[in-house]
């Protein structure tokens, strides 16, 4: 707009501010045809300022229902899972890039508009609501992080998505994991997760506890109305799994569930395969991986239950406490990595292994209906059965609609067993060696920076080097060096707000560069310098293992800078071409 914003509780109005630029408003009201009340958002602040404006100095917003951008899309979806599961200390409750994917086919076809439906005001990829969002920004310290009309843009409904998806999936497993299982935490599929994300924590959990108990039959309306919910409301905001013949029972509107992830899930690698193939992980080696022909050997053994073979497999993991019935895929899988020869394999067995939900983290994860999943990879499975947790095996084969596993356990004996394919919540693969540590810098492919320029990149690439960063932070600090300043070292950026100095653009005013001589900012080694020991104060940014996630820390908690997530994304594109061909 161009024009003043008004307060027009004053008597006359008195104005507020000029704003002279585009300024996004929400509308509140519209009293007559020359007053318009507003929501004002401004890029300094997340709290909107309430005022009025004249209704001539405003155009309509048609942002909000241009196309998606896809490949966007789907490499923030990556980020967001990695980010999500690094802050909230994932190790049982992870969440899955192909599931938030998926979710988005599923509840809006990946579109970026308003529901079909103009008595639901939901909005964009996850179809959010204005109760959604508020309930998103409640949460944490989302508050001063977001504003009521980011929920307007499609990338930052992926950390509200993803944010919601963890909260789900710990509710669930905590609410299902029945009192003294033997073989860990109960592990949800992209069923369990929808049913909750669609009737919300408290039904939905009611309807998979009823599930778990046999009571499939039961009405989903007859829970809903229980829990003083409205299942009138539901049915308008999700119609094709509640309002459409034969969605009655828990059981049917799982299985229409189960059909429409189906098809998500497979939708969701073909668009990463697609449009950002750099994004599916590179698996390590070749043939046949070591622990798999383990698990071939101890096939033809012909191990069942009850031979004494399986109190070796508890053994290998420093497991003493296995009964009759104690379940034994955890426990097989463990001991065919002991057993493979392999230091890297046998490092890699996790704590509490006879657990199928401690799996889930193991390796390099590959997306659950990927067409080309190595022999041997990890799979981990939601519950088979009830009274049972989950399940773990190594691949053999797969389609459209199942796959097959060898592992312990299964049929009360070790073979190949065939499952649902939406029932797998993960599949890992040995992490390529060197990803996340050492590194150098004739390793990292300069040919993307100008020849005058890369006496500066090999300076911040050795200087992050020598105070013990690991190569995937070398390359995400170069990779913000190169966003920020164009590895220019005396460029300056002036504004009302701002005075940004340097590789890294420090700021003068109220930034990393408040208080620091202008020749220091201007220096690229002292200027480096700075940025370094701000990075030292991010433990989880030395930590990191992906690329992904390092660029995430860097931009958000050692950059800061604006449009975080359009930030991330450019800034991790440059990364991987520092990376080709490296990880």
């Amino acid at each position: 707009m161009f024009g003043n914003l008004w307060d027009c509780s004053a008597d006359p109005v008195v104005s507020l501010r000029f704003v002279g630029s585009d300024v996004l408003m929400e509308e509140v009201s519209r009293p007559d045809n020359t007053w318009i009340f507003v929501k004002a958002f401004f890029p300094d602040s997340v709290q909107p300022l309430q005022c009025c404006v004249l209704a001539e100095d405003v155009v309509e917003d048609d942002r909000g229902t241009r196309p998606l951008e896809i490949p966007q899309f789907l490499k923030y979806c990556t980020v967001a899972s990695i980010m999500t599961n690094r802050e909230q200390n994932a190790k049982d409750f992870g969440i899955n890039r192909d599931y938030l994917i998926a979710l988005a086919c599923v509840l809006s076809d990946l579109k970026n508009a308003a529901s079909p439906n103009p008595e639901v005001d939901s909005f964009g990829p996850f179809q959010l609501t204005k109760s959604d969002w508020a309930e998103f920004l409640n949460k944490g310290n989302n508050k001063n992080e977001y504003s009521e009309i980011d929920r307007l843009n499609p990338l930052l409904q992926i950390d509200a998505a993803a944010q919601s998806t963890f909260d789900a999936t710990r509710a669930i497993s905590q609410a299902l994991t029945r009192a003294n299982a033997d073989d860990g935490l109960y592990v949800p599929n992209s069923i369990d997760l929808f049913l909750v994300h669609m009737l919300g924590t408290e039904v939905g959990v009611d309807c998979l506890k009823e599930d778990q108990e046999g009571r499939g039959t039961k009405a989903v309306s007859d829970i809903v109305t229980a829990k003083g919910g409205d299942i009138a409301a539901l049915k308008k905001r999700y119609p094709r799994f509640l309002a459409v013949e034969g969605a009655t029972t828990i059981d049917q509107v799982q299985a229409i569930i189960e059909r429409e992830f189906d098809a998500a899930l497979e939708r969701a690698f073909n668009l990463i395969k697609e449009h950002t193939p750099e994004d599916l992980p590179k698996v390590a080696g070749t043939g046949p991986s070591p622990w798999f022909a383990v698990a071939q050997q101890e096939l033809a053994r012909g191990v069942a239950e009850p031979d004494p073979r399986i109190v070796d497999y508890f053994r290998s993991i420093n497991f003493n406490g296995a009964t009759p019935r104690t379940h034994w895929c955890g426990a097989f899988t463990g001991f065919c990595l002991k057993q493979s020869g392999n230091a890297q394999a046998e490092n890699s067995v996790p704590s509490g292994a006879a657990q199928a939900a401690r799996w889930k983290g193991w390796g390099q994860q590959l997306p659950t209906h990927a067409t080309d999943i190595p022999p041997g990879a990890i799979v981990v499975l939601s519950p088979q059965a009830p009274g049972t947790s989950g399940h773990v095996g190594f691949f053999v084969r797969a389609n459209v609609n199942s796959v097959t596993l060898l592992g312990g356990n299964q049929d009360d004996r070790v073979k190949e067993a065939t499952f649902k394919r939406n029932q797998v919540v993960y599949v890992g693969w040995l992490k390529v060696e060197g990803t996340g540590s050492g590194g150098g810098a004739g390793r990292i492919n300069l040919s993307i920076v100008p020849a005058d320029r890369r006496n500066i990149a090999q300076m911040i690439i050795d200087a992050f080097k020598a105070e013990g960063f690991g190569l995937i932070q070398q390359v995400a600090a170069l990779a913000n060096a190169i966003r920020e300043s164009s590895l220019i070292p005396d460029k300056r950026n002036t504004t009302e707000r701002e005075d940004s100095v340097g590789l890294f653009q420090l700021n003068m005013k109220g930034g990393q560069g408040e208080g620091i001589p202008l020749a220091d900012l201007l220096d690229p080694r002292k200027n480096t310098a700075l940025i370094i020991k701000q990075a030292k104060k991010v433990p989880a940014f030395a930590a990191a293992t992906t690329i992904e996630e390092a660029v995430a820390l860097f931009v958000r908690k050692i950059e800061i800078t604006g449009n975080q997530a359009e930030e991330i994304i450019i800034r991790t594109n440059t990364a991987k071409k520092l990376l080709a061909g490296l990880i």
